[in-house]
């Protein structure tokens, strides 16, 4: 019989799976020399034999055999299965990064237009504080103008009459001091009676008499004493600011003013004085005084009700627009959006870290079975040599059965450990280079979405370590010969590298303007789009919209529409763009006519409505 041998090994990859081990795993030899590597399957062998206490007489499969063999076929699909899993979730976070990115940029519409709105109601309520502001200072220029406003009343002055008196009066007139104490007297009854009536407090304001009653009253006492009664009219200004000096006591001088007709014939009657014609004087002048007193105190009441009126109406509508503002700032607040694009973009590296894990540690199991009658030695089922197999991608991917031509093992005389240990490592090779990964294990992706692509072209992975295990040391006698067996689980643990590509989807957005009245493209307009070529040939693959807009103020046709305008400006769009070498079947034309003015368009340009909006985005 010719002396040969042949290995048989089937490799899977997958997610390591806990397993009932039969003794250790011991790595396989790599850079060493012959007799260390023949120590490692020296040592491999002798703890087997301890752990299953000798060598079994039989040439079936154990238990742990079969339980390894079952985690070997399970494991790839396992693998597979996670890898899947990964790759839709991959999917699902990259499409909700770029839903949340075309939000976003929605949002950010959105919110432009409320700043613009904000902006425009912050505009008006300054020009109602200037409006406020001037209301103040008018009011504050009419009060300074009510310096030189009187109110006025009758007074009486009793005093002794002496030659020098009349001399006196006779010479200061109206300004002797006299008067001037009758003016200080008259003003602090005044306010007192009439400061409640008005609505800006009263000050303490000069005084002066404007009349004087021209008949002699007198009344001699009973001492036969002289005393004179003068009747003066005497004008105050309660609302203007006038420092000037006490006039000092008067002995024997009595001041009195009258604030009604009722006090002034009380005083008459209990002083004896007086006739028919001062009671009607003074009956006729309070009557006049007081009538013009309260006159002037409701003008001024009034005109000052008017300002403040005109003050709490402007800070009325002052606080209505801040309500708007304050409305306005909380929905734009809610467009912000960013927290949901930062979780989206935190989910979506989350995803790339374990799909990158999954890939870079593939660990591959292993089944090996040797056999040897007499002094040939031979591995697996398959009685004759398999050639190599390379395989794509693909649900078998994993497989990969290898044959070699190995030497004879001696066994006459010799210890059945050794013996068994000369099998691993003839079965094994005395090779001290690490085994390389055959085209089996190179993946090539190749995804139907280009946008969701994860790998391109190849990957291959490298070995970081092999371990194995033996799972069982069997002989038995088959007539006048003994075939030895050897049940090996292998472990193979690899690294990789993966690589994800650029993003095939994205957004691009932009707006180009029409001047009013012209349906042409010009200078400018040429220009946005050719700024945002880039952006539209950087996704092939999707769609771009083209919608027109019009203000609804221009003239047209009869038969025409403002739809049919946003049409015209839209399709001028797409010649544009065709001659620049898109595919017009990329391209939808839409118009909303005049249905879309943006917030506050009286008042901005109008060149801003007449526009095409241009937006190309991945249908999620």
């Amino acid at each position: 019989m010719k002396n040969q041998s042949i290995i048989f090994l089937l490799f899977l990859s997958f997610t390591l799976l806990p397993s009932a081990e039969a003794s250790e795993w011991f790595p396989v030899p790599q850079f060493m020399s012959e007799s260390e590597i023949a120590k490692v399957y020296q040592d491999a062998v002798r703890s087997q034999i301890i752990e299953q206490k000798g060598v079994h007489n039989s040439s079936g499969s154990s238990g742990l055999e079969l339980n390894w063999l079952k985690q070997v076929a399970q494991s790839e699909r396992e693998w597979q299965m996670n890898l899947q899993e990964l790759e839709r979730g991959y999917r699902r976070a990259l499409s909700e990064v770029i839903l949340r990115q075309t939000e976003h940029q929605s949002r950010l519409v959105l919110v432009s237009q409320y700043d613009n709105r904000i902006a425009t109601l912050e505009a008006e309520i300054r020009e109602l504080e200037v409006r406020s502001r001037q209301v103040a200072g008018d009011r504050q220029r009419y009060e300074q103008g009510l310096d030189n406003l009187p109110l006025a009343t009758v007074a009486v002055v009793k005093a002794l009459y002496t030659e020098e008196l009349a001399a006196r009066l006779k010479e200061s007139g109206y300004e002797d001091s006299i008067f001037r104490k009758a003016g200080e007297i008259a003003l602090t009854v005044m306010l007192e009676a009439y400061s409640t009536q008005s609505e800006i407090p009263f000050r303490q304001g000069g005084t002066r008499v404007s009349f004087l009653y021209p008949e002699n009253i007198s009344r001699f006492d009973e001492s036969a004493n002289e005393y004179v009664y003068l009747f003066p009219i005497i004008e105050i200004n309660p609302f203007a600011e006038q420092k000037w000096a006490q006039t000092d006591e008067m002995p024997g001088v009595t001041f009195q003013s009258f604030i009604s007709l009722e006090q002034a014939q009380a005083y008459l009657q209990q002083e004896q004085v007086g006739d028919a014609r001062l009671t009607e004087w003074i009956k006729a002048e309070l009557s006049t005084l007081q009538a013009n007193n309260e006159h002037v105190l409701q003008t001024i009441n009034g005109a000052l009700r008017h300002y403040s009126t005109f003050r709490e109406g402007l800070a009325s509508e002052i606080g209505l627009l801040q309500a708007q503002i304050g409305k306005l700032q909380v929905k734009r607040n809610e467009l912000s959006g960013k927290e949901a694009l930062s979780q989206s973009l935190a989910a979506l590296e989350q995803i790339r870290q374990d799909y990158r894990r999954h890939y870079e540690q593939r660990v591959l199991l292993g089944y090996e079975e040797y056999t040897m009658e007499f002094d040939v030695m031979f591995s697996g089922s398959s009685p004759e040599p398999r050639p190599r197999k390379t395989r794509a991608s693909g649900e078998d991917q994993g497989l990969m059965v290898r044959s070699q031509e190995v030497v004879n093992v001696p066994v006459s005389g010799r210890p059945l450990k050794d013996i068994y240990a000369d099998m691993i490592l003839s079965a094994n090779g005395k090779a001290s280079e690490p085994p390389l990964i055959p085209e089996t294990w190179v993946i090539r992706v190749k995804a139907e979405d280009e946008a969701s692509e994860l790998l391109q072209g190849k990957l291959r992975w490298g070995i970081d370590r092999e371990e194995f295990q033996l799972l069982q040391l069997s002989r038995r006698s088959i007539g006048s010969r003994t075939q030895y067996r050897i049940a090996v689980a292998k472990r193979m643990h690899l690294l990789s590298e993966e690589n994800f590509p650029p993003s095939q989807a994205g957004v691009c957005e932009f707006t180009v303007f029409f001047q009013p009245g012209n349906l042409k493209l010009n200078k400018n307009s040429r220009q946005v789009i050719n700024e945002n070529t880039e952006c539209l040939l950087k996704y092939p693959k999707q769609l771009v919209e083209l919608t027109g807009h019009t203000d609804g103020n221009g003239k047209i046709k009869k038969g025409d529409n403002y739809v049919k305008q946003g049409i015209v400006q839209a399709t001028a769009v797409m010649d544009y763009l065709v001659s620049q070498g898109f595919d017009p079947d990329r391209i939808i034309l839409a118009s909303k006519g005049a249905s879309m003015i943006p917030n506050g368009s009286e008042t901005s340009d109008p060149n801003s409505l007449h526009r095409v909006e241009v937006i190309s985005r991945p249908e999620i």
